[in-house]
């Protein structure tokens, strides 16, 4: 009887090395590719942004009528209303235009911490507007940092790595020397003022004529139209539907 021999002990040393170098990196790969990837979880608690209270924090009214104020997991925005400096820090009004912009008058996905609220009573949740989490989005602008208050960390090392992405770009509080620190933001930085209505990577309003290929997203779009007011002077709405550059939509 003819014997068959298995495939893998015609390889040579050198060979089998690789290979099995090969398959390791693969799995490791995969694992980083799983550990990365934040999809929206079901069966969230859904509410509709009533107020935006800073670039952190909004107040919703849930399905069952009741009102709540939500304090956003694992980011942190500079404060918008000098609450402990006496003036706002820097982009801290423009995170808060930002959130304004993005999600007043939205419907949003509540996935609530592991601890479900903070010592003022606040619900402490990660954001989702429709398949986006809003927490990542902050920390992509650079308009927050990671802040991290046990035992909610589902996403800590995800976001890390978002930031680490927006700090070596110098986006927003990142383009500040020795603004952020650990502990929150440094005080006696000086900084050139931005206009708190326009979202930090849109094209001013009061610019001249802008194309639907000028905004980097279709909701930067959508955000400009109706900034712009009645008449669509920019002519962003061509069906004129209501809604802006269906082309990058």
């Amino acid at each position: 009887m003819k014997l068959i021999t298995p495939w893998f002990l015609h390889l040579t040393k050198k060979t089998l090395v690789i290979f099995v170098l090969s398959s390791v990196l693969l799995a490791s790969c995969s694992t980083i590719e799983s550990s990365q990837t934040s999809d929206r979880p079901e069966n969230l608690l859904e509410g509709k942004v009533t107020r935006v209270i800073d670039g952190d924090t909004i107040e919703v009214e849930l399905e069952n009528g009741s009102e709540e104020t939500v304090r956003f997991i694992l980011v942190d925005t500079p404060e918008s209303k000098g609450k402990y400096t006496g003036d706002p820090q820097p982009f801290g009004k423009e995170a808060e235009a930002f959130t304004k912009q993005q999600l007043e008058g939205k419907t949003v996905g509540l996935e609530l911490g592991v601890e479900e609220r903070d010592t003022f009573g606040r619900l402490l949740a990660y954001i989702w507007v429709d398949e986006t989490m809003y927490n990542e989005t902050l920390l992509r602008e650079g308009l927050a940092r990671v802040a991290v208050y046990p035992p909610n960390t589902k996403y800590v090392d995800y976001f890390r790595e978002i930031e680490k992405q927006a700090m070596l770009e110098e986006k927003n509080i990142w383009s500040i020397e020795n603004y952020v620190s650990e502990d929150g933001y440094e005080d006696d930085v000086t900084y050139e003022e931005r206009d708190s209505t326009a979202s930090p990577d849109s094209p001013e309003l009061d610019e001249p004529d802008r194309d639907c290929g000028d905004f980097p997203s279709w909701e930067e779009a959508q955000a400009f139209f109706e900034e712009a007011g009645t008449g669509d002077p920019h002519r962003l709405d061509g069906d004129g539907d209501g809604i802006a550059c269906d082309s990058i939509r």
